[in-house]
């Protein structure tokens, strides 16, 4: 299976997109980490299917507030769409942190996800389609949901 994503890596030309970079970096993440899964946050599903054409040796969790979007990602290879119907937060990075422990409740409940296991996290900077461009390895814990990408705030700094 690495042969082939290396392979499917050898035969892109030229520069490639921001989202197409970051679903081979996931891939990549996933495969030298032994992730036991991608969670992917879309309005789209493009990034979800992106990373599906690479076939990474994991499941890849799609979190989207999107029906339609949820069904067409079944169609893609490794794909567990999950649709997401909670109302927004007022701050964007608690909204994503939210879905993000959605899919890792999900992950746990159907016996994919474990305490120590890592997880490859695909977001975009901001909100909507076409933002996809950040990447986070993360450790699953034990114990309450802590932010992964919402920043605690800071009183001091060590340096």
């Amino acid at each position: 299976q690495g042969q082939l994503f290396e392979d499917l890596k050898a035969s892109l030309t030229g520069p490639t997109t921001m989202a197409h970079t970051t679903a081979i970096a996931a891939v990549e993440a996933s495969n030298r980490c032994g992730a036991a899964a991608i969670i992917v946050i879309t309005t789209s599903g493009a990034s979800s299917q992106l990373i599906s054409r690479h076939r990474p040796r994991c499941p890849i969790f799609t979190v989207t507030r999107h029906a339609q979007t949820a069904r067409q990602c079944n169609l893609f290879r490794g794909v567990h769409p999950l649709y997401y119907g909670e109302p927004r937060t007022e701050e964007w990075d608690v909204d994503v942190d939210r879905r993000i422990h959605y899919a890792l409740d999900y992950g746990r409940k159907a016996n994919y996800l474990h305490t120590g296991d890592f997880v490859i996290i695909v977001t975009g900077w901001k909100a909507g389609s076409g933002s996809t461009n950040t990447l986070r390895v993360y450790r699953i814990e034990d114990g309450e949901s802590k932010p992964i990408i919402a920043v605690p705030s800071i009183t001091t700094f060590n340096d």
